[in-house]
């Protein structure tokens, strides 16, 4: 839940990985970076 405040792009991934947990994988690495 702070993280979806904390950006909507945290809120985007939560999304995805909802949807797809492998795509989360991947996604959260790119957003660290």
């Amino acid at each position: 839940m702070f993280e979806q405040r904390v950006n909507s792009d945290v809120l985007t991934v939560s999304t995805v990985n909802s949807q797809d947990q492998v795509t989360q994988k991947p996604l959260r690495d790119s957003v660290k970076q």
